[in-house]
């Protein structure tokens, strides 16, 4: 894939795939919201894929895209601004407006069933949502799409004018294969949201500045970003074991490694439950270039003895340091964007 393709993807703002109720007691955030077919909210269509029929025209792939998990904003909250010609979308709040309205779009061209929970943050902090015309607010929306069939909700998503300015998209897929949160996939999407005063400064755009020697990196294969990996007390690699379709570790996960990447960035870690508990466990982590990168999670001790999935988000650029980023590729100071939210998820123990 080359650059443009990858720009290109991300920009799409869908998450592809290809072939290949306990109670919350956190931050008192409410329950997971379930959807089924009869809500008025719901647009249900049979074998019309109006998002998957354009992949191709995205990014080329040799399998197949089977599935979309989108979120689409509506028309008043979406701004673009041009990135060496390419539309780059973000969103901006118009003034006395505390949510953003828009729509979760699923489609599913596969002969099984498709489960997924949606939870929104902005920021380190869950951004509850709810259907339209509804009161009830949420940690996080579900629904499961049946085979061959398009669904479309339309939700609002709360918003904090003061809080941080992006809005992240993570659809929790309960029906895809076990490792599919391995740290090597695009599992969310993040917005820069324009909700307050905005200033980015030559500093900012200094910070995001870098130059390589692309043919070189091209042949040394090297990552674009800080793909995370687990790693065991004695920082090895974690052996992985699948059983009844689940993904089991027979060590504790002690590390977390950042694979090199060819800048500086700093990241966050966030820790991410299947209910939408948000913590950030570490702060301003600074990424050398052409360095790997392993951190300490003593945090994680004893959750994946838990009945409960969490997940690790791995992000840099935060805020309006999205919009920072760019600017300066738009001016030719990077050759390639550098936002970044991995998810690596935390796997149960084997006993």
């Amino acid at each position: 894939m080359n650059l443009y393709d990858l720009l290109k993807l991300l920009i799409f703002v869908f998450i592809l795939s290809a072939c290949s109720q306990q109670d919350v007691e956190e931050k008192g955030i409410s329950e997971v919201l379930m959807v089924d077919s009869h809500r008025e909210e719901v647009t249900i269509s049979k074998d019309q894929y109006d998002y998957l029929s354009k992949s191709d025209e995205v990014v080329e792939s040799s399998s197949p895209f089977t599935q979309i998990k989108a979120f689409i904003a509506n028309d008043e909250f979406i701004r673009e601004e041009s990135v060496q010609d390419e539309p780059f979308i973000y969103l901006e709040l118009p003034k006395r407006t505390e949510y953003i309205s828009g729509k979760i779009v699923y489609e599913n061209s596969t002969n099984e069933t498709m489960k997924v929970r949606s939870l929104f943050l902005q920021g380190d902090s869950n951004a509850e949502v709810k259907l339209i015309n509804t009161s009830e607010w949420s940690s996080s929306i579900e629904y499961e799409v049946p085979s061959f069939t398009s669904i479309s909700l339309d939700i609002e998503i709360k918003w904090d004018r003061q809080g941080m300015q992006e809005l992240t998209f993570f659809p929790i897929d309960y029906s895809s294969y076990p490792n599919r949160y391995d740290g090597g996939n695009l599992a969310t999407y993040r917005f820069f949201v324009h909700s307050k005063d905005l200033s980015i400064s030559d500093a900012m755009l200094e910070g995001q500045s870098f130059d390589i020697d692309m043919q070189r990196f091209d042949e040394d294969d090297m990552n674009f970003f800080p793909i995370p990996t687990w790693l065991d007390k004695n920082e090895q690699e974690l052996t992985y074991h699948i059983e009844d379709e689940k993904v089991f570790v027979e060590e504790e996960m002690k590390f977390v490694k950042l694979a090199a990447i060819p800048y500086n960035t700093v990241v966050d870690l966030l820790l991410v439950d299947e209910y939408g508990n948000i913590s950030n466990i570490k702060d301003d982590i600074n990424i050398k270039r052409n360095e790997e990168t392993t951190i300490p999670v003593e945090e994680l001790q004893d959750l994946n003895k838990e009945d409960k999935k969490y997940f690790l988000i791995i992000v840099n650029n935060r805020g309006e340091e999205i919009l920072a980023d760019l600017r300066a590729l738009n001016l030719y100071k990077k050759p390639f964007f550098t936002t970044y939210q991995g998810v690596i998820e935390v796997y149960p123990l084997k006993e």
